[in-house]
């Protein structure tokens, strides 16, 4: 099919298609490799930073690093950021069509489902009318 059709609506249409192979050659790559991999996403360090930070250092088998008195060193705070306001709706649910289609054949395009964005025009008329 011609992807290009899909590009309508997608700011930088170019940099959504490279970040999208860019995750189909990672998943690839570690598959290839057959090597261990942890998935990470940003915004579950917001919700549990303590929890994610351990597991990732499970993961790698380190250990919390330690004070001059044995005590565990706080972990820093973490300042989530959120670019969904420059964006908008209509915008983020084109670019998340357009990456689908550039990845609807590749493994791994569940690990960005959390991202997508649906544009259902019946659901928003529905919440709208709820508002109202």
């Amino acid at each position: 099919s011609d992807i290009t059709k899909y590009f309508e609506g997608v700011s930088c249409h170019a940099e959504m298609v490279r970040y999208a192979l860019w995750h189909a050659l990672a998943i690839r790559t570690v598959e290839r490799l057959d090597v261990p991999v942890m998935y990470v996403y940003y915004e579950d360090y917001a919700n549990d930073l303590e929890g994610e930070t351990n597991k990732l250092l499970s993961f790698l088998n380190l250990t919390r690093s330690v004070d001059g008195e044995g005590n565990q060193v706080e972990l820093p705070e973490f300042r989530q950021s959120d670019y969904a306001d420059y964006f908008t709706l209509e915008e983020r649910a084109a670019t998340s069509e357009l990456i689908r289609r550039v990845l609807k054949n590749e493994k791994g395009i569940e690990l960005l489902d959390r991202y997508f964005t649906e544009w259902n025009f019946q659901k928003l008329v529905n919440q709208t009318q709820d508002i109202v």
